[in-house]
């Protein structure tokens, strides 16, 4: 998650922020948001041993229940 928000940022604006701290509120929220058998493990959603046809969903909805902005401004460094 740290990498790609630095790749979308560029270097000068991720120091805006506290990288660590949002990245890590991120992954908490989204495994909040995952049904009971799912989690992001590093960089990959692990699932039940057969997948949902619609597995591809249940993370859109979970990621989108995400309110991103609101929790970049927490973690704004105040530059």
């Amino acid at each position: 998650m740290d990498t790609r928000l630095r790749s979308r940022w560029g270097a000068a604006e991720s120091t805006d922020f506290d990288q660590a701290g949002l990245c890590a509120a991120l992954r908490e929220a989204l495994n909040d948001n995952l049904p009971a058998g799912w989690t992001l493990e590093e960089n990959q959603f692990v699932g039940p041993t057969s997948m949902a046809e619609h597995a591809l969903d249940i993370i859109r909805v979970a990621i989108d229940e995400i309110d991103f902005w609101g929790m970049a401004q927490f973690y704004d460094n105040g530059d």
